[in-house]
């Protein structure tokens, strides 16, 4: 997702790290315990960082780094 200014200058770009959504997610080994014989896998959701859940960085913050 990228938007446009008037005067057709790139005015906003989309987060790398969570792909433009806000949030990131990862996976964690929940142990076992008293209720439960085994452990499993879960997955946890966080705010992103980056952007701070907007899933969008004004451009005039980004760097770009690619030559």
């Amino acid at each position: 997702m990228m938007k446009y200014r008037t005067d057709g200058k790139l005015a906003v770009v989309e987060c790398k790290k969570c792909g433009g959504n806000g949030y990131i997610s990862w996976e964690v080994i929940m142990p076992q315990g008293f209720t439960r014989d085994i452990g499993y896998p879960d997955s946890e959701t966080a705010e992103c960082r980056d952007c701070a859940g907007y899933g969008w960085i004004p451009s005039h913050l980004v760097v770009d780094t690619e030559d």
